[in-house]
């Protein structure tokens, strides 16, 4: 029982340094690649994601501007699971949301949920790093009003 009891540890030790080194390093500029933007989407659209992360949070400035106006998100979110503000700016208003990040395995899944124009909202962001460290995948899923959309996106590192 002792043998199987040692074995167990050593391997949750040695199994922890290496989930933690899975974990991507988001940190950068990144704009979005025109070839992913979501149909309907105006001519002339950009979306700019600044990133910064430590070992414990992600700082997230999103700027998004098209024909239509511009957005702006901006939150820190702590990888402990802890809720954080999340602002939306968009069409002069500011909304308040709260965001929760958590890891699973090398995916950054936030969840975001308020009140818009009387609607309850739910969004579940997962954020991804493809191998080459150039490449930051979104996959976004909207609910609302009982309404469900998904949609993703693909970021270059500028």
């Amino acid at each position: 029982m002792r043998n199987v009891l040692s074995l167990v540890i050593a391997l949750a030790v040695g199994v922890s340094p290496a989930a933690a080194q899975a974990r991507p390093d988001f940190s950068g500029k990144w704009s979005l690649d025109p070839k992913s933007a979501p149909p309907g989407m105006p001519q002339g659209s950009m979306m700019v994601v600044t990133l910064k992360q430590d070992e414990k949070t992600l700082n997230v400035d999103l700027h998004a501007s098209s024909p239509l106006g511009e957005a702006r998100r901006t939150s820190v979110l702590s990888f402990d699971g802890a809720p954080a503000k999340t602002t939306v700016t968009a069409s002069g208003q500011e909304m308040a949301l709260t965001s929760t990040a958590t890891w699973e395995g090398s995916i950054l899944a936030v969840m975001t949920s308020g009140d818009i124009a009387g609607y309850a909202m739910v969004q579940t962001d997962r954020w991804s790093l493809d191998p080459d460290g150039k490449t930051l995948q979104l996959e976004t899923t909207v609910s609302a009003a009982g309404q469900k959309q998904t949609s993703k996106l693909t970021f270059i590192k500028q």
